[in-house]
């Protein structure tokens, strides 16, 4: 949630700044607080509340999804509907998590779009290439 996409200019730093309000994302940054930034009791609280409302899911972390990022959404979603499934039930998914997340991800492959194709993929890659070439 707190990237972009691809290299070094990937941060989403002015969505993050409150003293920007022209980019200033309050949503974008509570979430990155609740969920990943905050204090040991706000991360427990909101996991927590999460876990025991996972349409909070779509509202708090997906929403806030970079558009970049946008193909990784059904994947995303997918994941998260096993990691509920055997939270809530300890069933077949919390036994065997890892063939499955697995699985959604092999399936998930072929449907993503090709990075080497992305202009921002590109512009990283030659900023890479240039900084490789610099240095040797």
């Amino acid at each position: 949630m707190s990237r972009k996409g691809p290299g070094i200019s990937m941060g989403r730093e002015k969505e993050l700044d409150f003293n920007k309000p022209n980019f200033y994302d309050p949503a974008l940054s509570h979430a990155l607080v609740s969920y990943f930034d905050g204090t040991e009791d706000v991360l427990k609280r909101s996991k927590t509340t999460l876990m025991q409302s996972p349409e909070l899911f779509e509202n708090d972390i997906v929403k806030n999804f970079h558009p970049y990022f946008e193909p990784f959404k059904p994947l995303v979603r997918q994941w998260w509907n096993i990691i509920i499934l055997g939270y809530m039930y300890r069933a077949h998914e919390f036994y065997n998590i890892h063939r499955h997340i697995l699985r959604i991800i092999n399936d998930a492959l072929p449907t993503l779009p090709d990075e080497n194709k992305a202009e921002a993929t590109q512009k990283e890659l030659t900023r890479r290439e240039n900084r490789r070439a610099r240095l040797l």
